[in-house]
């Protein structure tokens, strides 16, 4: 929203005759005679008489006549509110749009035919029942962020990268533009045109505006509302975001959307009731104040008291130019010097010279310019008035003198940072073993005692592999013990009478007489009745050739021949045979008996040492392995290492977990009469903290303690690096207060780092950065 005061351009006669005052109304197009007090003309400007009364009550003033002196009274007041178009401005000087750095109108238009459309389909955008609505929508959103609002915060750090940088600006755009329309719609609603929307660069930032200086001439309710529209607009967007993301996914594109618009709505709320940007804010305290014009009057007023002149304020007027003035001043040179900084760094890091040279430009250019912006203006006053005070020599050397003494005081060098309480010892419970969490019998903030049980995991398969082991080991054991103890009388008996067995069966193999006798007597009757066989069958040959006799019993004789040439041969094969069987039944009883004969030693003997030995190796073994698996059952069960309190929170929620042998269980704090307070000291500032360091701390959580005291006791060998940032590691001692700190407690310490002057401790950063920075440019 931009908005202008009303000025009237006036042309005056100051006759005594006459003693009147011609004012021309710019809105209208009409002129007025004006002759009663000035306070009617001020009321009206300032909006509590609509510009349609203005006539009537003028013409009931126009018999009136006035001295001179009052019109130039009334004249001056006009001029020093900033309401005179051509008269002399003491109090600011004119600029264009274009010379303020910060607010660069680029281009406007006319939105006559926007808002001509709009505003019959937006009159229930003025009603009460849409009003009412819209109160219970955002009082339903606030509810939703603050009971979410550690889930929104991580989804706005989520979104945070540069990547999403052209989504934020497409988006602040539109949001911008939503809000500059209503404003106009609010102003055209209530009767005032709207001649120019347009867009520019605030802050560097592209955006739209929304000229609704007709508002002026609106009562003071109405153009409230006017100011006011913008804003609910944006917090009816915020509004809808909100409502919207708590019943979307979270993982959906629309919820990602509705972030956006909940961060960009909240960053926009936030600059724009911010009074000390020319914003809405701005121009509701300024209405408020009932000072048009409030921050070119409140620097001009500076600027007077700093050049030595004085104006005629009231004892109001003053202190809310002084209170305003000091807040503008402040926050306009602490942006301008942020962005200095930023870019100054960027450029001198990456450009060095040359961005060293470009820093000197940005920072000459607008000093150097004949128009300035307002706060460097005042700056340049400053430095101008200051010059002509002291440019004198004496003047000059006196200060130079004082600004030396004063840079000579010795001070105390302080290294400041938030810092957080540690326990004097934090212990962590890990499972001792693979397993399943059966049970937890501690909580959050219970006290335990060393040696009282925590937890129980179970493992089935360590059961079950320490039952397999016992028995192998009982097994193992019983083996042993037989070989100690050597055979038994019974058993040596046993095997003498078995070695005596095999050696008559070994005696019945090696002597195959009788059988080899009776096959040798059927040889040899074999044998006989093929010699008859043959004989016989001679003489029935010769017979037969003789034919004495038929020649079947001369086929029958060579057949017997032939029958008892074959028996002879079965009895000697089967003679053959037996001589094999017996000669290989010989052997297997040999060996049989040679057998029988070393079971009989042995048992004789008893086993050797080394079965004995292997047999106690086996045993040992078994042992180590079930003492392992039963110390791995002991361990089943989790103790507490000291004496302590566990700090872990949602302890039972880990019952029917599986964890890991080492996985933590639980943390405890170990309490003790010494406590140690970690602060995290930028590098640039960690070579004047030393061990010793006297240390100043202050509690959150106590603000109504003293101021507790202690010393630094130890300083990290390395430096931490976090969100871009290096930090050295320093602990803090703190031999008292024991009971009052606890762990996890935050607050802000002071660490005494000795005496300095005013001079090194002004400058020791620039003389540190001088020396990193531009030692790098050397050759």
């Amino acid at each position: 929203m931009t908005m202008t005061q009303p000025k009237l351009r006036t042309d005056v006669e100051t006759a005594e005759q006459a003693g009147a005052l011609i004012v021309k109304d710019p809105v209208h197009n009409k002129f007025y005679r004006f002759t009663g007090t000035s306070a009617l003309l001020l009321k009206t400007l300032d909006g509590n008489i609509g510009p349609d009364d203005v006539p009537g009550r003028l013409a009931q003033l126009a018999n009136v006549r006035i001295s001179p002196q009052v019109v130039n009274q009334f004249l001056q007041r006009l001029g020093e509110m900033e309401l005179l178009e051509g008269s002399e401005r003491p109090l600011e000087t004119q600029h264009r749009h274009t010379d303020d750095i910060l607010n660069i109108r680029l281009k406007a238009f006319n939105p006559r035919r926007i808002f001509d459309w709009l505003l019959p389909r937006t009159s229930f955008l003025f009603s009460p029942a849409f009003f009412c609505i819209s109160v219970a929508l955002m009082a339903a959103a606030v509810y939703v962020s603050i009971t979410r609002g550690r889930e929104i915060g991580g989804s706005v750090l989520q979104l945070i990268t540069p990547s999403g940088l052209p989504e934020f600006l497409i988006l602040a755009l539109v949001i911008g533009a939503v809000h500059e329309l209503a404003h106009g719609l609010a102003c055209e609603h209530f009767g005032g045109p709207v001649r120019e929307i347009g867009f520019l660069l605030m802050f560097f930032q592209p955006c739209f505006y929304c000229d609704v200086s007709a508002s002026w001439m609106l009562p003071k309710r109405q153009r409230l509302i006017v100011m006011l529209a913008g804003n609910y607009s944006t917090f009816l967007l915020w509004t809808g975001a909100t409502l919207a993301w708590r019943v979307l996914d979270p993982q959906t594109v629309l919820s990602h959307l509705c972030v956006s618009v909940l961060l960009i709505c909240g960053l926009s709320l936030f600059a724009n009731f911010n009074p000390l940007i020319k914003l809405d804010g701005y121009y509701i305290l300024s209405d408020l104040l009932e000072m048009p014009n409030l921050r070119p009057r409140t620097l001009g007023y500076l600027r007077s008291r700093i050049e030595g002149s004085r104006m005629n304020v009231t004892p109001r007027e003053r202190f809310t130019y002084l209170a305003y003035g000091a807040g503008a001043v402040l926050f306009s040179l602490s942006l301008l010097g942020s962005v200095l900084w930023i870019a100054g760094g960027y450029l001198i890091s990456h450009f060095q010279l040359a961005g060293l040279a470009v820093v000197s430009a940005l920072v000459v250019a607008p000093m150097a310019s004949k128009k300035k912006p307002d706060v460097l203006d005042l700056v340049a006053t400053t430095a101008r008035v200051s010059w002509k005070k002291f440019r004198k020599p004496v003047r000059f050397l006196a200060l130079l003198c004082g600004l030396v003494g004063f840079g000579m005081i010795p001070w105390e060098l302080k290294v400041s940072n938030t810092f957080r309480t540690l326990p004097a010892r934090e212990l962590t419970v890990a499972a001792q073993i693979d397993g399943q969490v059966a049970a937890i019998s501690v909580e959050e903030g219970t006290r335990v005692q060393a040696g009282q049980p925590i937890a129980a995991l179970a493992n089935p398969d360590k059961f079950a592999d320490a039952a397999k082991t016992g028995a192998e080991l009982d097994a193992a054991r019983a083996r042993l013990a037989v070989l100690r103890a050597g055979s038994r009388r019974e058993e040596v008996e046993r095997l003498g009478a078995a070695v005596s067995e095999k050696e008559l069966e070994l005696a019945h193999a090696r002597d195959p007489e009788t059988e080899r006798a009776r096959l040798q007597a059927t040889i040899d009757q074999r044998n006989t009745e093929l010699t008859y066989a043959q004989q016989n069958l001679a003489r029935t040959t010769q017979l037969y050739k003789s034919g004495l006799v038929p020649k079947v019993t001369f086929e029958h004789d060579q057949e017997t021949v032939a029958v008892r040439q074959r028996q002879l041969d079965e009895a000697r094969g089967e003679l053959a045979v037996l001589l094999q069987i017996k000669s290989r039944d010989a052997e297997l009883r040999q060996k049989e008996l040679q057998e029988a004969r070393s079971q009989l030693d042995l048992a004789v003997a008893g086993p050797r040492p080394e079965e004995v030995q292997a047999a106690q190796a086996e045993v040992r073994r078994l042992e180590a392995e079930l003492s392992f698996l039963n110390d791995e059952l002991r361990r089943a069960t989790v103790y507490s290492p000291a004496d302590g309190v566990v700090v872990t929170p949602y302890l039972k929620n880990r019952v029917g977990q599986f964890v890991h042998r080492g996985e933590m269980l639980t943390k405890l704090a170990v309490s003790s009469t010494q406590t140690k307070l970690e602060i995290a000291v930028p590098e640039k500032e960690a070579a004047d903290v030393a061990v010793g360091n006297p240390v100043a701390v202050k509690l959150n959580s106590y603000l109504g303690r003293p101021t507790l005291t202690g010393r630094v006791a130890f300083l990290a060998p390395e430096v931490d690096v976090s969100s871009g940032a290096s930090f050295v590691r320093v602990e803090v001692q703190m031999e008292r207060h024991a009971d009052l700190l606890k762990p996890g407690m935050t607050g802000f310490a002071k660490i005494y780092c000795g005496k300095r002057n005013v001079f090194q401790l002004a400058t020791r950063r620039a003389m540190s950065w001088v020396r990193t920075e531009f030692w790098t440019w050397l050759p």
